[in-house]
């Protein structure tokens, strides 16, 4: 529970940064119907949370793209990552329609199954603005005469202004790979200075391994070919961690209609790929922690002793097949029950007073009880321990009781206390036979005596009837003081119980009456 406890909170923490990046965020279920919309979708679309929650995510989409988004969507569900989609979407109306850069990713069920997708978007609109303006100025350069270059420079350097001081990065190359343009923005991104970089080879910002992949990029721009929204991993930065860019090249001409530079666009996704892993990784924790919580709950499920959990207020919310199988009530008769049904009516206040001092924290282990069991069954005897089960804040929210059924154990300590006792009695007529058996054989004999001698005619003396009485008053004493034992001798038993040595009581006064 605490391990599930931990997992909710890191999942918290994630759901605060999407619901706070700038770029859109909106998760969907398979139906297309919006169940999260963060605060970047409302900036971007116009739309407020409220407004947008239930609603089906089509209305974004122009009437002709929903077909192509349709298509997209059923990649996705197949569990296929959709990334950087280019689309135009519709805002609030009166707003201008934005173009969103767009990645789909599924998201699975513990069962491994697509059941919702996530819609993550960048408003690339000022960056499509900002490529539209590059060629309509390249246009606008090679179509009109000399008497116009004035004002094209002026509006040149306006597009330069923009290009210098927007967030993305914006570098310009000649055909070679040597930078010739380095804006504030690459400066941010990368660490490098304009001046640093005025001059230097494109190809210290990569990886060798991606040299031949970016290669190849370069060529198909200055082919001609549009290359937008390629994603190039781990370009490198000075003295900081490698960033994920999105990349767009475009191919610039000049007067003669001829490319003679490159212009690289490129949007800096590092936070968006970091929260992707982590939400990679904290699925893939999820699903272990969850795996090892079944995997604990299955053993208390099943093993024989009894285990079942209560609130604060004692209504169970755990009861294990240990308990079904001990006490008769099966865990849908006993889930949101009061526990105090188990309990006879002489022992409840004992129990309260146990249950404080476990809410208080303290463990109570190996309590001697007995429960009661379904109508018509024999109370059962347990050994119970209680635990006490803290939430994230470090207060008990719950009791855990485990416990031993020793119904058996304790029938055949009393079998065993049986034996013992006739037993002991048998030692104890052994004895008192013995101790009887003495004098009455002495008064035999002297009785036998006396009888032969008056045959004789031999009167009887004094003395000898007086060994006689001697004989039976010592029966006697002994008889009463048997009758009037107070002091009575104990040996242990078992787990601390004392038991009566009927033996060891008659001998202490045997041992009395022979010594007077």
């Amino acid at each position: 529970l605490e391990l599930e406890e931990s997992v909710q909170e890191k999942l918290r923490q994630y759901f605060e940064i999407l619901e706070n990046i700038t770029d859109t965020v909106m998760i969907t279920d398979l139906d297309g119907t919006i169940l999260t919309w963060n605060k970047g979708a409302e900036e971007v679309f116009g739309y407020t949370k409220e407004e947008m929650i239930g609603q089906k995510a089509d209305r974004l989409y122009r009437p002709e793209d929903r077909g192509k988004v349709r298509s997209i969507k059923e990649k996705a569900i197949k569990g296929q990552k959709i990334t950087n989609l280019e689309i135009t979407e519709i805002r609030r109306e009166g707003h201008r329609p934005v173009t969103i850069l767009l990645s789909i990713v599924p998201i699975k069920n513990k069962s491994g199954k697509v059941f919702r997708l996530a819609g993550i978007g960048k408003d690339i609109t000022a960056l499509k603005e900002i490529e539209q303006r590059l060629v309509e100025a390249e246009r606008l350069r090679l179509s009109q005469q000399l008497e116009l270059e004035k004002s094209a420079r002026e509006e040149l350097g306006q597009y330069y202004e923009i290009l210098e001081n927007i967030a993305d990065t914006v570098m310009i190359t000649d055909l070679e790979g040597r930078i010739l343009m380095w804006n504030k923005g690459a400066e941010e991104v990368f660490g490098y200075t304009k001046e640093e970089m005025i001059g230097s080879r494109v190809e210290k910002l990569y990886r060798r391994k991606d040299l031949t992949r970016i290669k190849a990029i370069r060529e198909k721009a200055l082919r001609g070919e549009r290359v937008a929204n390629v994603e190039i991993k781990e370009m490198k930065r000075k003295g900081r961690k490698s960033v994920y860019i999105l990349l767009s090249l475009v191919p610039l001409k000049n007067k003669e209609g001829k490319i003679d530079r490159l212009a690289g666009i490129g949007k800096d996704i590092t936070k968006i790929r970091r929260i992707e892993r982590r939400l990679k990784k904290a699925n893939k924790e999820e699903k272990l922690m969850r795996e090892e919580l079944k995997q604990y709950f299955d053993i208390l499920e099943n093993i024989p002793d009894t285990v079942m959990i209560t609130d604060l207020e004692g209504k169970v919310v755990m009861w294990n097949k240990g308990a079904e199988a001990v006490f008769g009530y099966k865990k849908e008769e006993m889930l949101g029950s009061g526990v105090e049904k188990l309990y006879k009516k002489e022992d409840l206040r004992r129990i309260k007073d146990i249950k404080e001092k476990v809410v208080q924290g303290k463990k109570v282990a190996n309590l001697e009880i007995v429960e009661r069991k379904r109508e018509g069954k024999t109370p059962a005897s347990i050994l119970l321990s209680i635990v006490p089960l803290k939430n994230r804040e470090g207060k008990v929210f719950r009791l855990a009781g485990i416990g031993k059924d020793i119904t058996e154990l304790k029938k055949m300590e009393q079998k065993l206390l049986d034996v013992q006792k006739l037993e002991a009695i048998h030692e104890l007529v052994v004895t008192l036979n013995h101790e009887m058996n003495q004098p009455l054989a002495v008064s035999s004999s002297l009785i036998q005596m006396m009888i032969k001698k008056m045959e004789e005619g031999i009167k009887p003396t004094s003395k000898g009837l007086e060994m006689i009485y001697k004989q039976f008053l010592k029966i006697s004493k002994l008889l009463k003081e048997i009758n009037e034992i107070k002091q009575i001798v104990t040996t242990d038993y078992i787990k601390g119980i004392k038991m009566i040595d009927l033996k060891k009581s008659v001998d202490k006064k045997i041992k009395e009456v022979r010594e007077e």
